[in-house]
């Protein structure tokens, strides 16, 4: 393949290129047309497409980085806490722990403080537990099995929800039509939240109080 023959950018209907939109790049940005440029662009283009990252979003189940970031950032600092000694100590350890597992963060971290873990010791086996048990369950996140149960319980949910909502409209109408309400109030109001045992006090009073009621 020529360098004359790699597209750098692609656009619709537009003449600027994804180089002058890029909020990381200069206006002035632009690619030397040369063969370290081409075989570069190879290498970025085959670790985009090599199967171990196919494998990891070929069915979505990946959880993009900055989300795990996120959320181990909110975890550990959260909004109503105000950490005024160690606040950026916490978030530089949640992200250490996201990058390399919670065991194997603590092992790094100890050593680089100065109080290694001793190899073999019981602190070492339970933290390669931790570690182990961590990455299974991340396997198991990415498995068919799983996605299978999590999608059959949706539905299963969303069947649920609704027969709830059919059965309560029913009961509502049901429930305003024994007392007398006509059809244009029936539209306009909600169902009470304890309907039944309002319901059961309807019937013991007289017919002129209902409708009162």
């Amino acid at each position: 393949m020529g360098v004359q023959n790699i597209p750098l950018f692609v656009h619709r209907n537009s003449l600027k290129t994804w180089t002058e939109k890029s909020p990381y790049l200069k206006n002035n940005f632009k690619l030397n047309k040369s063969e370290n440029t081409a075989a570069l662009l190879r290498e970025y283009v085959k670790y985009r497409l090599r199967p171990t990252m196919q494998n990891r979003t070929c069915k979505n189940t990946n959880t993009q980085k900055a989300e795990a970031t996120n959320r181990a950032i909110r975890a550990t600092v959260p909004s109503n806490v105000t950490f005024t000694r160690n606040y950026k100590g916490r978030v530089q350890t949640a992200i250490h722990n996201v990058n390399n597992g919670p065991g194997e963060s603590i092992v790094k971290l100890c050593k680089a403080a100065g109080v290694p873990i001793e190899p073999g010791s019981r602190a070492t086996r339970g933290l390669k537990n931790i570690q182990r048990h961590n990455e299974k369950h991340k396997l198991y996140k990415q498995s068919k099995r799983y996605t299978d149960q999590r999608c059959s319980e949706k539905h299963e949910l969303y069947e649920i929800y609704d027969e709830y909502q059919e059965e309560k409209t029913m009961r509502k109408t049901n429930f305003y039509r024994q007392n007398g309400w006509p059809q244009n109030i029936l539209k306009s109001i909600r169902l009470p939240k304890n309907w039944d045992q309002d319901m059961l006090k309807i019937n013991k009073l007289p017919a002129s109080d209902k409708t009162i009621w």
